[in-house]
């Protein structure tokens, strides 16, 4: 209900509403506010471009982080190994 009052929703135009409709609301709503946040890191950027920085080195948002860390060829291939050790333990626990 607090994500339909921050779109503008009305109550009666909520219950009205499908999920996906809804879903879709939000993802504008969250797109909105992400482009307005950019708009405002790209303005004080050139009002501090003296410093040398690049624009992603300026300020980085939670959005633009990656999400998972590079995996190494050493931790993939150990990894496998275990998985292949873990099937071939469960497949002869099977029979």
């Amino acid at each position: 209900m607090e994500w339909a009052a921050m779109c503008g929703m009305s109550e009666h135009e909520f219950w009205d509403c499908t999920p996906r409709f809804m879903s879709a609301k939000i993802k504008a709503l969250e797109a909105a506010h992400r482009l307005s946040w950019e708009q405002s890191r790209f303005i004080a950027f050139f009002g501090e471009r003296a410093t040398g920085k690049s624009i992603a080195q300026f300020y980085r948002f939670d959005w633009e982080k990656p999400r998972f860390s590079p995996i190494s060829t050493a931790e993939l291939e150990q990894f496998s190994r275990e998985a292949d050790e873990a099937l071939i333990k469960h497949l002869s626990n099977a029979n």
